[in-house]
């Protein structure tokens, strides 16, 4: 168990899949994926992009070279 939760650890070969959505999320979302890839787990990031009208997609595409475990999932809209 971790020291901040009561949730078992998970073994480190399991794979983790963290869903975000995101809708209007340019301004925060790099910071979001940079931190959920940070943590000690072997994770799978989808990020579904719900019909943003703002630059989200474009953000998360940028990172998504650097951070080789995000993809994204693109709604055509909301």
């Amino acid at each position: 168990m971790t020291a901040r939760s009561n949730v078992p650890d998970p073994e480190p070969r399991q794979l983790v899949t963290i869903v975000i959505p995101a809708y209007n999320e340019a301004p925060t979302i790099e910071i979001v994926l940079r931190r959920v890839c940070e943590l000690d787990l072997n994770t799978e990031v989808l990020v579904v992009d719900d019909g943003s009208a703002d630059d989200t997609a474009a953000v998360v595409e940028a990172v998504t070279g650097e951070l080789g475990n995000v993809r994204l999932l693109r709604q055509p809209r909301n």
